[in-house]
């Protein structure tokens, strides 16, 4: 019942968030950023943390489907539950295949969510502009940084004009300097606090590039201050966020890139191996130095 409610109020969130008022919005984000805090709320108390009237709090319940406030208050308090009933990591409190087994069922569960509140439109805007970008920039941090890697690796493959760009100001400030309408910067965030992507993807709005966040929830930072975003869920039975669905989404934004696209992605993979073998035998005739 706790893992099910948990997926079910973040469902209802993240399907509706983009058609939220700007006060239904803070209520949104405070549900979500801190459940803990929440669930011992009433709605008058809710309404006074973030800036709202108590009618406003009941209001937005329902515009979640539940039939008042207290319905949704159990939901929040099934999500603290569930973070409680979960034990530490490193703590061996069940058979580690057991663990594997519910791991697993939680990434499905995620690419379940995924699917069901797949924002089509989102994803046709977000292709849209990947094919006609001059530039491509992705950016992530932390765990963030090997997907963002991955993924301009993988459009590279495509013949895009892509860069992985590190977030130190040195290489930020490089491709800043001439950034414009016809660039796009995607940012990859895995966890709500990534302050040097947030920067990035601020400045590069500033700039009028199209800015695109792949992240766990609509009400990140990152998330916020772009143009497009699409959220993939992040939860896992231990607590830390999973890159699965994200992974998942990236992995689809390449292959809608490259349908249509058959000859082509056929002519750069025979010049890759191409490419590959020569090399290969290259090192092959030159002779090992000894010693």
């Amino acid at each position: 019942m706790g893992v099910r409610s948990t997926i079910m109020f973040r469902e209802k969130v993240n399907k509706t968030y983009n058609t939220l008022s700007p006060s239904y919005r803070r209520i949104a984000d405070f549900l979500l950023d801190h459940p803990n805090e929440a669930a011992f709320m009433t709605a008058t108390q809710l309404a006074r943390r973030v800036a709202v009237n108590t009618a406003t709090v009941v209001r937005f319940a329902q515009r979640l489907g539940y039939d008042g406030y207290p319905e949704l208050l159990q939901d929040v308090r099934s999500v603290v539950r569930s973070r409680l009933a979960t034990p530490p990591v490193g703590v061996p409190a069940e058979d580690a295949t057991e663990t594997a087994a519910r791991a697993l069922n939680q990434e499905a569960e995620n690419l379940r969510q995924l699917l069901t509140n797949l924002p089509r439109e989102e994803i046709s805007q977000v292709l849209n502009a990947l094919r006609a970008a001059r530039r491509i920039f992705v950016v992530g941090e932390g765990h963030s940084r090997s997907l963002a890697q991955l993924f301009a690796g993988t459009l590279t493959g495509l013949g895009l004009p892509v860069r992985a760009v590190e977030t130190d100001i040195t290489s930020v400030a490089a491709v800043m300097h001439d950034l414009g309408a016809n660039d796009v910067v995607l940012g990859v965030a895995v966890v709500a606090q990534c302050p040097d992507t947030t920067s990035v993807l601020q400045m590069a709005r500033e700039r009028q590039a199209k800015t695109v966040a792949i992240a766990g929830a609509l009400s990140w930072p990152v998330a916020k201050v772009s143009e497009l975003a699409i959220a993939c869920p992040v939860d896992s039975i231990v607590g830390v966020a999973s890159p699965v669905a994200i992974a998942a989404m990236l992995s689809a934004l390449f292959q809608g890139l490259a349908s249509g696209e058959g000859a082509r992605v056929a002519e750069l993979a025979a010049s890759y191996e191409k490419t590959l073998q020569r090399l290969a035998d290259i090192r092959a005739e030159t002779p090992v130095p000894t010693l």
